[in-house]
């Protein structure tokens, strides 16, 4: 297998065992390096800031992550569930 892919399932809801799901959900999300967007959350530049090269390049990949772990989440609830 290559580095960065797994063949984990994602785990799914089905509005019961909240709390057996969100451990899973999170074990996921850890083994995938993306615990920390789900903890701190993508910080956004205030209004009118600019910012640098680097700064641009980190916040993206934040918010690439913040996609990721949505994507995650989607996956895991179906509409129902999800409404």
């Amino acid at each position: 297998m290559s580095e960065g892919k797994s063949n984990s399932k994602v785990p799914h809801f089905d509005g019961k065992h909240y709390d057996h799901w969100s451990e899973l959900m999170e074990n996921l999300l850890k083994a995938k390096g993306l615990w920390g967007v789900v903890e701190r959350g993508v910080g956004e530049p205030i209004d009118g800031r600019m910012l640098n090269e680097n700064q641009q390049a980190l916040l993206d990949e934040a918010r690439r992550h913040d996609h990721k772990v949505k994507h995650y989440l989607f996956q895991a609830l179906d509409r129902e569930t999800f409404e």
